[in-house]
């Protein structure tokens, strides 16, 4: 396990795995813990933005909203539950800047899948 996340982390310092970095202006791991969340909220509300058009689009409305349920319980499972256990046998009080990188970064991807998504129904 702990191969694992030791793995995780090389990759993650050398930009092979596309997770958040926090801002260059942050410091410390507090300022990083404080811009992932800034960054986290401004995508959530895109995010918001883009599903609400969809649902208004779709045919497929109840499909649509069991995706999202699936989608979030995977982002969680996979995060908080294995990221999270991984990072803080790995890391311990610094496994929440990797949890939470975490979830921005299959955030972002799902709004940019979403993204993708609506313009195929406003280009109907």
């Amino acid at each position: 396990m702990k191969k694992l996340i030791l793995i995780f982390l090389l990759l993650f310092s050398m930009g092979g795995l596309a997770f958040a970095q926090p801002n260059t202006s942050c410091k410390n791991d507090d300022e990083s813990l404080i811009c992932i969340r800034s960054s986290s909220k401004a995508v959530t509300n895109e995010m918001k933005k883009v599903i609400l058009n969809i649902e208004e689009s779709t045919d497929n409305l109840q499909k649509f909203q069991i995706s999202q349920l699936k989608w979030l319980a995977y982002k969680n499972a996979y995060c908080k539950d294995f990221m999270g256990e991984e990072a803080t046998n790995a890391q311990g009080d610094g496994a929440t800047i990797i949890i939470e990188s975490c979830l921005l970064d299959i955030d972002k991807a799902r709004l940019d899948e979403l993204k993708r998504l609506n313009k195929v129904y406003s280009a109907q």
